[in-house]
């Protein structure tokens, strides 16, 4: 998908361009974003401590509300933080 293709490329920019303008991404762990700017910032902030070429990315299935506003992606992440602590970034 282009949204796993841009997290593998570390383009905090083009994954932001993805949200409506009022999205907003909530990691696992690290800073939640609002609104695409807020996003690209959080995902920015992500890469600055897990760099995408340290990471396996896969997407097994996403599952997208019949309204069409919602889609959540089921797959799995691994990575690596350069904290050397797992959970902290």
């Amino acid at each position: 998908t282009q949204y796993l293709e841009l997290a593998k490329a570390g383009d905090a920019s083009g994954i932001a361009a993805l949200f409506m303008a009022d999205g907003a991404w909530y990691p696992g762990s690290g800073t939640a974003g609002q609104g695409q700017a807020g996003v690209e910032a959080a995902w920015a902030e992500s890469f600055a401590f897990n760099p995408p070429e340290a990471n396996a990315w896969s997407a097994d299935r996403f599952d997208v509300a019949a309204s069409g506003d919602l889609a959540v992606e089921h797959g799995s992440y691994q990575g690596a933080s350069t904290s050397g602590r797992p959970g902290v970034p």
